[in-house]
Order: structure tokens, then sequence, then C-alpha cells
């Protein structure tokens, strides 16, 4: 198509193959799939240390700060731009907006209207309930997209008994949509659910078969072999862990990275109320092939059960996508100043030097003469400051 598209929101942004973005829309309830411009590779790493995205962008789009809403992340797997969604305004004055941020902080927006596209209507929108007097179920309609070998899975709510929705969707669009309800066992609840939604999701190959990887709020971790996604059918999926309570997860990335055992391929999930979450893929596909939970966890002094997971700090990240090999890129909150940064994380660290203020920092500090603090500490701390722009403070 080549008139311009009637966008409501911007709920998700995901890249496909070819220079496609995807844009999730859960007001109209229709997945946009748009053609980019050809694109030069990034021809090397840069990160980002962009404090006051939030203000920039206000200015930017010449509004205060308050009427900005950052929805999602997305970055250029070629250029390693950060495609941000945005709200500018709120209720029916609200303008959904995609911005581009390069590592310089430069800020450009997309003019979808100049861009080939094409759309496909999901179906059975939520019914028109509200959450807590405000969150409008409407609003769930699309939670998260993952491509995946030229299809797209989109989960959110639909209507009926059977909310809980994952759909299956064959890229370029074609009309064919494979619509699944998906029920799980929750185990911190105790009962089998059809309606709360996945929140994040990610397609992974466990012992030669695709699965569809989701988390849910609260926050059950679950399997679902791709091949039982048809249209009209209700899937129950396997429960192969228990995060903890108490959260709704974010987003959901897959990489790899050094490990105790060489270079591993992990799963790494951002949260709204807990640490961030790593688990090496080798231990998700042990824990599929099991029987999955049944039993609910014992709260409060049990908080997860089944696959095993290890804890990173990323409190306060909103939105998190992989930059390139080296990095990740973060939406976060400055828990001190309020204000939304624009960040990137060295992988196999999950974490910036700069946030902290300790024994090495003073200014008379002398790395001690052993191999510990000066092969490891300080190498890393070079490597961190670096990264952050404190090459100054070198020791």
């Amino acid at each position: 198509m080549t008139t311009a598209p009637t966008i409501e929101s911007i709920s998700v942004l995901t890249f496909g193959a070819n220079n496609i973005l995807f844009v999730g829309d859960s007001y109209s309830g229709k997945v946009f799939a748009f053609e980019l411009e050809d694109e030069k590779p990034a021809s090397e790493s840069l990160t980002y240390n962009i404090y006051g995205l939030d203000q920039r962008i206000a200015s930017f789009l010449g509004v205060s700060v308050d009427l900005v809403t950052v929805n999602d992340l997305a970055v250029h797997p070629l250029t390693h731009e950060a495609y941000i969604g945005v709200t500018r305004g709120h209720g029916k004055q609200a303008i959904p907006i995609i911005l581009v941020v390069n590592q310089a902080g430069k800020i450009r927006n997309i003019e979808w209207d100049s861009l080939k596209y094409s759309h496909i209507a999901l179906n059975h929108q939520p019914d028109r309930i509200t959450f807590w007097h405000k969150v409008p179920a409407q609003s769930l309609t699309i939670t998260d997209i993952e491509y995946a070998d030229g299809e797209i899975y989109v989960a959110g709510l639909s209507n009926g008994n059977f909310a809980s929705t994952l759909y299956r969707i064959p890229y370029p669009f074609k009309d064919d949509i494979k619509a699944s309800s998906v029920e799980i066992y929750h185990a911190v609840h105790n009962q089998n659910e059809t309606r709360a939604p996945i929140r994040t999701l990610s397609v992974v190959d466990l012992n030669g078969k695709l699965h569809v990887l989701a988390a849910y709020t609260c926050t059950p971790l679950v399997t679902i072999p791709v091949d039982q996604l048809l249209d009209g059918a209700h899937v129950k999926g396997k429960t192969i862990g228990e995060l903890g309570y108490g959260n709704t997860p974010i987003d959901m990335v897959r990489f790899s990275a050094p490990g105790s055992d060489g270079v591993e391929d992990y799963v790494l999930i951002s949260n709204k109320a807990r640490s961030g979450m790593m688990l090496k893929l080798k231990d998700i596909m042990e824990s599929n092939a099991g029987v999955g939970l049944s039993t609910p966890v014992q709260l409060p002094h049990q908080v997860t059960a089944g696959v095993a997971v290890s804890s990173v700090p990323l409190a306060g990240v909103m939105h998190i996508d992989n930059q390139d090999e080296q990095f990740f890129l973060t939406i976060r909150r400055d828990l001190d100043m309020g204000r939304l940064d624009l960040l990137s994380l060295r992988k196999g660290f999950y974490f910036r030097l700069s946030d902290f203020i300790n024994e090495y920092d003073f200014p008379d500090y002398a790395y001690p003469d052993n191999a510990f603090q000066q092969n490891y500490v300080r190498n890393a701390h070079q490597i961190l400051k670096t990264d952050e722009g404190y090459q100054d403070l070198i020791k």
C-alpha cells in the first residue's frame, strides 16, 4: 500500500528480515509491516550514553515532557539505531509516532506516509472492559511480537473465556491467521489460567523443535510447541519455571555470551518489579524435556521453581533489545532523578560501572598488585569506563 496508514497506537515494535519493521497496534487490532529504506550496516560498535531521553524527545516534538509516553524499543539489526515507539499527548489527543535515535543523540521521525506497508487485522478483539478502573483490555490486544522463519508470532488478548491468544501469521501477509487460545498452569496462583495474556515471548529451538517461550505476569515461564499452533486450536503450554510472584515481565532477549563452559546461549528477561532474569538455553531445554510444574510454590519462602535462573542488576529498565554482539540497548528510568536514559549495557557484565560509588572510585585509590585486581578488576573497569564515556577516569 502507498496510502497513509491509520495507526491508533504503538504497542510493540520488532524487526523482521529484509528491513521490515513490524508495528503492533492494540487499539486498531492490527499489525503493520513497513518496508524501510535500505540502510548501510554500522561500521563499528558504538555505545549509547544518552541521558534525559524523555526531555530530548519532548524538545524534538515541541511539547512538555509530561506529554511524552515511551511505548517500546527495537534496534535496527543493521544500523544499530534505536527505533522508539512514542505517544505524544493523552486521551483523544494522543498521536503515535516512531522516532529514530542514534548514538550521537540525533533524533528523526519516521514518515510512514511515504513508506510502503501492509497490514493484517487480528480476530476477535478483547471485550470493552477495564482493569482497576484505568487499564482497557483493548490495550492488551497485542502484548508482544516475534519474527521467526517467515512468520510473526503475536501474543495478546481476544474475547471470550479463552482470551489468552497466540497468533501465527506468515509474512508477507495473505489473510492467513492461525489463532490459538492458550492455557497454562500458574504455580503461584495454583490454578489453570486461560485469560491472562502472554506478556513477552521468544521463538526458540529446543532439541530440534521450535517452541514459543512465553513469560506471564507473576511470573510463569512456559513452552508451547509451534506445530500445535493451528487455527482454532486450544493449546496447553508446559510451565517449566516459576520466576517470582508480584511481577510483570517486560522484554525477552536471546543472546550469546561467554560463560563457565565457553560461549553459551542465554535468554534474558527484564521485569517491572524484579531483577533481570538470565537463563541458559540448555537449562530451558532440560526443563522442557520434563513434565513441567503442576503443584504450587510455597510462598513466601519458596519464590522460584523449575528451570534454573540467575539474577542480573537491571533495575529501572523499561525496555531492552540486542544492540549488537557486544551490547544490549536499554531505555532506563533513573531511580534518583526520574528521567529516562538511553544506555548501552555490555553483555557479560550486565551493569554500568558509573551507577555506583565505591572504594575503587576515590581519586587516590591504587589497584593492589595481585592477579585478580590487576588482570580482572582493573581491565574490566577500563572497558566499562570507555563504554560509558569516562576514559579520563581510567587508572
